[in-house]
């Protein structure tokens, strides 16, 4: 019997073969790891490798009777050796390709392993300077990043074998919603953003009371509000305030854009208003 070679998970089988010359009917067992088995009659043997690196020992007897230890039997024994490959395990790692700067990116992990090996920790790098390790109960993970662009984030685990790394994701950080051009004009003035808002929300004025406070408010120096309307720009990332009637009068005036989800907002959240890098916080000129 020839020496074997399998990987951990799979099933080894090898076919014993046997004869006797007088034509006695021949029976098999076996001597090996647990779970291997012989079938008496066929010879044929079967064992799953749980785990591996390891080798493991068989020993076939082949009898002319029922009970190798009959003191009228007459036997053959052959040892052979199967040696079982570690085989890595899978690593899946599932997370938005687009997450916002201050909010947080939640990331899955998991892992296969066809043998008997269990992650006991993982080891996440998050491609922002920051490092983390987690336990293996830990199936999901989240991290806030402040920065912005990509960011490669590395994952490794760690089990009974070694360490294994994951192939590299990436992951787009945006930052807020934010304005980034403000424009006065005659009548108003002209607001523009880094991405489209969702101006199906957006309030000027609440007279019964059911949409809260506006979310354009204008003022002049003595604190008198301006009333108007806004027309949105096309690719909806900006606005113009237009005062009603006349051009505005030459004053002081200042402005306010409410941020909120039922006020300025887009698919990524609410208006970064006072810039400070994470959503939330009324735009004041």
């Amino acid at each position: 019997i020839p020496a074997g070679q399998i990987d951990e998970g799979q099933l080894f089988r090898y076919q014993a073969v046997a004869a006797d010359v007088e034509g006695d009917v021949l029976h098999f067992s076996l001597t090996g790891p647990a779970g291997a088995t012989i079938d008496e009659q066929t010879g044929l043997i079967q064992w799953m490798a749980a785990d591996g690196p390891v080798t493991a020992n068989f020993t076939v007897v082949v009898s002319d009777r029922a009970d190798p230890n009959d003191p009228d039997a007459r036997s053959a024994a052959q040892s052979f050796d199967v040696s079982v490959a570690n085989v890595a395990p899978t690593l899946t790692l599932v997370a938005p390709a687009v997450v916002q700067e201050g909010q947080p990116w939640q990331l899955q992990l998991s892992a296969a392993d066809p043998g008997a090996d269990t992650v006991a920790n993982w080891w996440i790098d998050w491609g922002d300077g920051q490092q983390q390790e987690v336990d293996a109960a830990v199936a999901d993970v989240s991290h806030v990043y402040h920065i912005n662009g990509q960011a490669t984030v590395n994952v490794a685990a760690h089990d009974d074998d070694g360490i294994w790394a994951a192939d590299p994701i990436q992951v787009q950080i945006k930052p807020p919603l934010q304005v980034v051009a403000f424009t006065p004009e005659s009548s108003g003035f002209g607001v523009r953003f880094n991405e489209a808002i969702d101006p199906g929300v957006l309030n000027l004025y609440d007279a019964f009371g059911q949409f809260g406070a506006p979310d354009i408010v204008v003022t002049g120096a003595a604190g008198a509000a301006v009333s108007g309307s806004f027309v949105l720009d096309d690719d909806a990332q900006g606005l113009h305030f237009v005062r009603t009637g006349s051009a505005l009068a030459p004053d002081t005036y200042n402005v306010t854009l409410r941020s909120g989800a039922n006020a300025f907002h887009a698919a990524s959240g609410e208006l970064d208003g006072d810039g400070d890098g994470t959503a939330g916080g009324d735009y004041r000129a």
